[in-house]
This record gives C-alpha cells, structure tokens and sequence, in this order.
C-alpha cells in the first residue's frame, strides 16, 4: 500500500469504485469522498464502463457518497456528453445523501437522469429523458 504524505488518507482510502456487469446494464458503485484527489478513479471507471457497456445502460451509484466536489459534478457532465443515445447515463441518488445539494445547486439534477433507487435506473426503459 502506498503511504500518502503529510498523514492525509491516500485515494485509495477516500474513495471505492467497483464495476458491476450485468445483462441490462454495467453499473459504477461508487462509495466514499468524490473531490479532486479521487475523482480520477470515477473517470476511468465510468470511462470503463461507456466502452463495455455497448447498448446496455451505464448507471452510475452514488448512494453511498459521502462528498461530491465540483470536480465529481464535472466528471458526471462530461460522462454525460460522452454516452451515446444507445448507451444512456443514469444516475442513482439518495435525497437525504450529500450528492443531491450539489446537483440542485448546479441545475444539474435538471440535466442528469436521476434516480432514487438502484433497481428504478436498471428498470428504466431507454432512452432516458431528464425529467
């Protein structure tokens, strides 16, 4: 394990990013701090998961974070743009989580399909519409 300096947590401690590979969908679970130290573990994870996905939907699980940055706002409107009409970015929050202030705040809960629960973002029907 790699020692991070001046005794601040390492990347690896603030933030966990797993892939989820399913029939309907690949699903990013993100849990931890999303901030300008970890924010490249999300990008290449949902970066992983738009190439992989194909057709299926790529649903990104935020339920779990406990900060969310403007950088982490930033990388979920650039993975936004990148999907494709046939691969659609759905988001899951939680309204009593951290991650919704932000989005309301920036206009992006507007832009971003967004969803309460993981199993509403895997039953939606493609493609998605804010809304």
């Amino acid at each position: 394990m790699q020692e991070s300096t001046g005794g601040l947590p390492g990347p690896e401690q603030l933030l966990s990013v797993t892939l989820d590979r399913l029939d309907r969908a690949v699903v990013v679970i993100v849990d931890g701090e999303v901030d300008s130290l970890t924010v490249p573990r999300l990008r290449a994870a949902v970066d992983t998961a738009l190439v992989e996905a194909g057709d299926r939907a790529v649903v990104v699980d935020l339920t779990e974070v406990t900060f969310l940055g403007t950088k982490g706002l930033k990388a979920l409107v650039e993975a936004h743009e990148a999907a494709r009409p046939s691969t659609p970015l759905r988001v899951v929050v939680d309204h009593t989580r951290p991650v919704i202030r932000p989005l309301q705040l920036t206009g992006l809960d507007r832009t971003l399909s967004l969803y309460d629960y993981r199993e509403q973002a895997l039953a939606a029907d493609a493609p998605d519409l804010p809304g």
